[in-house]
């Protein structure tokens, strides 16, 4: 345990938190799990571990925490914008803005070109019938009564002559 000291100028065990500039942190208990935590002050503060690239930021992951559980988020921001939004209410956004929420459980947000795509399944497999599946399905909540409400399969037929099929 670090309970004194100083390093690169910061005070360890002091009475008020301090500021530090370091090259390398770890974490580790030497005998189980380890945790680094993040304690923003209020409930209507963020918590934030920040990525900087000569003095610049490039990206974070933040918790916005709010006193309403479902109103929470975590976001990931990469570059110059939010590209991932996880809410309390267990909704994931992809290209979500951090100010937003996601409609549904999940979605798939963002201006597409011809040549985009926005959700793409791949199967890594060569051989000709190997094929990657969408399905639609519903749960009687019991966990033994899963139904197949429909899919779309998409199959190789020919590598060569780049040829597939669509199933409904």
């Amino acid at each position: 345990d670090l309970n004194s000291g100083n390093i690169d100028g910061t005070i360890i065990g002091a009475t008020t938190a301090a500021d530090g500039t370091f090259t390398e942190v770890t974490v580790a208990s030497g005998t189980g799990d380890s945790t680094l935590q993040i304690d923003a002050t209020t409930t209507d503060d963020d918590s934030e571990l920040e990525f900087r690239a000569n003095g610049s930021s490039k990206g974070y992951i933040r918790y916005d925490h709010n006193s309403n559980d479902d109103n929470e988020k975590m976001i990931v921001k990469v570059g110059s914008a939010d590209r991932l939004t996880i809410d309390g209410a267990g909704k994931v956004g992809l290209g979500v803005n951090s100010s937003e929420s996601p409609n549904a459980a999940f979605e798939v947000r963002g201006s597409l070109n011809e040549n985009s795509h926005a959700i793409r399944i791949t199967n890594l497999g060569h051989g000709s019938n190997t094929a990657a599946t969408l399905e639609f399905a519903s749960d009687d909540n019991s966990g033994s009564n899963k139904f197949i409400l429909g899919s779309v399969r998409g199959t190789l037929i020919s590598s060569s002559a780049r040829t597939g099929a669509l199933e409904f």
